[in-house]
């Protein structure tokens, strides 16, 4: 079965360069599929990251120190 990106190439007469150091990494990835520990607590670290950055908190409602008084 041929892909959809391949599909549309064909169709669409487009040709995507991918660099050497992206089919290593591809190739890497497809070889080693198990994360190890370090990768599991790197990728938690960035979805945090990305969840902040995609919905950031609002921020609070400046409070005058003497509306309290």
């Amino acid at each position: 079965m041929i892909s959809i990106k391949k599909l549309f190439s064909k169709l669409l007469n487009l040709e995507f360069y991918t660099s050497r150091t992206d089919l290593f990494l591809a190739g890497y990835d497809h070889a080693h599929p198990k994360q190890s520990h370090a990768q599991h607590k790197e990728i938690e670290k960035y979805q945090r990251v990305y969840e902040l950055r995609d919905n950031p908190l609002q921020p609070a409602t400046p409070q005058k120190f003497w509306d309290k008084f």
